[in-house]
């Protein structure tokens, strides 16, 4: 940044709903592929029963439900 002028206007653009959005986005992707990723290691290398990769995959949906109505709610 080149001063004063520069950082207020980078500021003011990454205050607009639409960035914030496009952020918010992002992190929730990439929680989403994260958490993909442990479901799919913990599948994998736990002695699961049926029901409980059923429930690990409700409790996985339900929090993505909620985290889609928090994000709504921010904006």
């Amino acid at each position: 940044m080149e001063g004063e002028t520069s950082l207020e206007n980078f500021l003011h653009w990454s205050d607009q709903p639409l960035v914030k959005l496009a952020e918010s986005g992002l992190v929730f992707v990439l929680m989403v592929h994260m958490l993909g990723g442990v479901r799919v290691l913990l599948i994998e290398n736990l002695d699961w029963h049926d029901r409980q990769k059923e429930l690990a995959t409700v409790a996985a949906a339900v929090s993505a439900i909620v985290g889609f109505i928090l994000l709504a709610r921010m904006l």
